[in-house]
């Protein structure tokens, strides 16, 4: 098994460490399906192993969720902040044009 860990050119660090996090939970996954195939010793093991896995996807699903929905409303943030201060800007060149003209 080779893992390589390199240094990835994303936007934010946050999002070069969501990379090695879905990589690594992807290759323990992956590994974890020969679990089930019938060179394991019982079905009881069976059992158990499945619900670790279960787990670990789970826990991979959530964490993507999270991440969207916390980037999602930052960008949301970020447009309403832009749109209310063109708004202000746009009042504020009207009145100057309004003093302008008197």
């Amino acid at each position: 098994m080779v893992i390589k860990i390199h240094l990835s050119p994303y936007k934010s660090f946050f999002s070069g460490i969501m990379d090695k996090v879905n990589d690594a939970l992807v290759l323990i996954t992956g590994y974890w399906v020969y679990l089930f195939t019938d060179f394991s010793l019982t079905l009881e093991n069976k059992a158990i192993f499945g619900w670790f896995f279960n787990g670990i996807v789970g826990f991979m699903i959530v964490l993507n969720l999270c991440v969207m929905l916390t980037l999602g409303f930052q960008d949301l943030v970020k447009k309403v902040k832009r749109s209310l201060i063109i708004k202000h800007n746009k009042k504020i060149m009207a009145l100057k044009a309004s003093d302008a003209d008197q």
